[in-house]
């Protein structure tokens, strides 16, 4: 579906710069509904929506991996950050005047640095693997539980594990975990994005593309994606 207002395509946009921290909140239907800005997510209460309806942001996460060994960059976050005891990997919310992989990379930057890799060459290798939906905080005492994510999945593999430096002030350390390891955490609710009954095939479809991505080191595009999932 597309979305009801311009969208700038280029990564260093006027319009990302302008409109960096005011997301986008959508009915389950992703019909946008409303504005608000990245710091107040917590009065997601105030907006007003017909009983029973859950407000939605758009998110991306990505799993970054060494394809060498088959190790995931697992965050440990500081105790100020949303998903507090979750462990998490790269992650973030998709603000107004961004696409998905543009977010992804500004994620990419944001938490990891990427040292040795230049814009052109993330977004290059920047795999995506599917399509989820999540809620956005399984704490029922946060204000945060009823919002809902349509969340963008992709996955990086980097060349060296040394290009990964963690932001430090909201990553408190990042350490390299088996994938396999990685997969059950997510099965087993340890990570900060709910894994669940309802997205339980999309989430091991995923799981089986990025098997795939790191066998083969090629990926589908999103378009070839969408095709398969019709």
């Amino acid at each position: 579906m597309k979305r009801k207002h311009s969208v700038d395509y280029s990564y260093e946009s006027k319009e990302i710069a302008k409109n960096r921290e005011r997301l986008i909140v959508y009915n389950e239907n992703k019909e946008p509904i409303a504005f608000i800005s990245k710091e107040r997510l917590h009065d997601l209460d105030k907006i007003k929506l017909k009983e029973g309806v859950s407000p939605w942001i758009e998110c991306v996460i990505c799993f970054v991996v060494d394809p060498k060994d088959k190790k995931v960059a697992v965050q440990f976050r500081r105790d100020y950050e949303n998903g507090l005891g979750k462990l998490d990997i790269c992650s973030g919310i998709v603000k107004d005047g961004e696409i998905n992989k543009t977010a992804m990379m500004r994620g990419l930057r944001e938490e990891m640095q990427m040292k040795n890799y230049e814009n052109l060459q993330i977004a290059d290798k920047l795999a995506f693997l599917g399509n989820l939906k999540s809620k956005f905080s399984d704490n029922e005492d946060s204000k945060e539980s009823n919002l809902h994510c349509f969340t963008a999945v992709y996955a990086f593999l980097v060349d060296d594990k040394k290009s990964i430096n963690p932001n430090e002030e909201s990553i408190q350390k990042i350490k390299w975990i088996n994938l396999e390891d990685v997969k059950n955490a997510i099965r087993t609710s340890m990570f900060r994005f709910a894994y669940t009954e309802d997205n339980k095939a999309l989430f091991e479809k995923i799981f089986e593309n990025l098997d795939s991505l790191i066998e083969n080191r090629k990926h589908m595009g999103e378009e070839e994606y969408l095709r398969d999932w019709e």
